[in-house]
């Protein structure tokens, strides 16, 4: 925010007035994404984000302090770099599943999913949370399809609810 994206400069024997061209601009323009200056410089005034726009076009107006004016005008077009600012969503949080007391080890238990609105995320990882490294012993979770496995023989008489983080 504040920092100078471009230089705009139109040569002209007389002073020169620059100013960006509502209603012609894509992307989000309320409020004021850009601004330009009497030296043709551009600045950005607020943060982009990716998500909401990943590209903004505008037309600054160049024009001349004479009568009658004379004027030109220049497209820019501006794109977004994305910045990994968004977390990781599960589709669907609490995961709640019922196992039988008799399912055999390597029974596939549930998939969980998830999603990432940066648009150049990295592919998501799934691990259990720090502190559970006592179900270890009982379930595994596949880090790159975040398939939940059981890994041994539940007892219900010993344990009859599990929960996993």
């Amino acid at each position: 925010v504040g920092s100078i994206l471009a230089v705009v400069k139109a040569i002209s024997a007389a002073p020169v007035t620059y100013s960006i061209v509502p209603g012609f601009a894509s992307g989000p323009t309320e409020p004021a994404l850009f601004s330009v200056d009497e030296a043709g410089q551009l600045r950005l005034l607020r943060r982009l984000d990716r998500e909401t726009a990943s590209s903004h076009t505008l037309f600054i107006r160049a024009e001349t302090d004479t009568t009658p004016p004379l004027v030109d005008y220049m497209e820019i077009n501006i794109q977004v770099r994305d910045v990994n600012d968004n977390m990781p969503l599960f589709t669907c949080s609490p995961y709640i599943v019922t196992i039988p007391e008799d399912a055999e080890p390597q029974h596939s238990i549930i998939q969980l999913q998830a999603s990432d609105r940066d648009h150049e995320a990295q592919p998501l990882s799934f691990s259990f949370s720090q502190g559970m490294s006592d179900m270890a012993s009982i379930f595994s979770i596949n880090p790159v399809t975040g398939w939940i496995v059981l890994l041994t023989q539940l007892d219900r008489e010993k344990q009859d609810f599990y929960n996993l983080t």
